[in-house]
């Protein structure tokens, strides 16, 4: 069903106005028309927009860690906080790479969180029919987005003849220039323990597309004295998704120059 998005800037009221389907393609910034004039600012909270947006479209899908080998595993948020597939992975310790995501299940894994933090800024949107929608795609949406807590924080407002619903919420992005690398050998020491006491550990971040990849992609190349092409195409053929920031590539070309002496 069609769903119009208003993003409205918090100092000239821009609007913006973009058509898409709940179970329709991805966003893209080209499919917004500017009713008026945009700054670079308002380009990048629609981005980041954007991104929350789509990632709700998979955030329920991706729940099961993506084996890299045997004992090691890569994932999302969603993926740490199901504990049931965890369990009959025989996954028993859990890497966060991301100070900002607390550890869920305490008393049934052994957690490690690595203090990474990252960009925050606000943004509204409201979201409102356009079309006839059921009840159930727009309670939909809202959900998809509320789940996304702690890193999103929806305070909604619902106006129950409109069917319209304000969101405003807190939104992260990834920081380029964060030293990732000085924590790659309290990682491994983190996996390899699991991985001595014979079980398995899950390294994720938000999404398990760029910090937790890091991570991974460097102790493949330590351990198994991988390239970092190998390392990061071997990710990727268990993680299509996979894709670190330019920053974390950097690191890991400079990492990869320091193993070959």
């Amino acid at each position: 069903m069609p769903i119009l998005v208003k993003v409205i800037g918090t100092c000239n009221l821009w609007l913006f106005y973009a058509y898409f389907e709940v179970e329709g393609e991805s966003f893209k910034e080209e499919d917004f028309i500017a009713m008026s004039r945009i700054d670079d600012s308002m380009r990048n909270q629609i981005a980041a927009l954007l991104r929350v947006i789509n990632f709700t479209r998979t955030f329920r899908e991706d729940t099961i860690p993506c084996e890299i080998e045997e004992g090691l595993f890569l994932g999302s948020i969603a993926a740490a906080n199901n504990m049931d597939a965890l369990k009959s992975l025989n996954i028993t310790h859990v890497l966060t790479v991301a100070s900002s995501l607390k550890p869920v299940h305490t008393n049934d894994f052994v957690y490690k969180v690595i203090p990474v933090f990252f960009l925050c800024f606000l943004c509204s949107i409201m979201i409102s029919t356009i079309h006839r929608i059921s009840t159930y795609s727009t309670l939909e949406v809202l959900m998809l987005i509320s789940v996304l807590s702690p890193i999103v924080h929806p305070k909604v407002a619902f106006n129950g003849y409109s069917k319209t619903f304000l969101f405003l919420f807190e939104t992260v992005l990834d920081k380029e220039d964060t030293n990732l690398s000085q924590y790659f050998d309290e990682c491994f020491n983190f996996i390899d323990e699991a991985k001595r006491e014979g079980g398995g550990v899950l390294v994720h971040c938000f999404v398990g597309k760029s910090r937790s990849v890091t991570i991974v992609v460097a102790y493949l190349m330590k351990k198994h004295g991988m390239s970092l092409s190998q390392a990061l195409e071997h990710v990727r053929s268990k993680r299509p998704l996979a894709s670190p920031n330019p920053g974390f590539i950097q690191q890991l070309k400079e990492f990869e120059k320091s193993l070959k002496g």
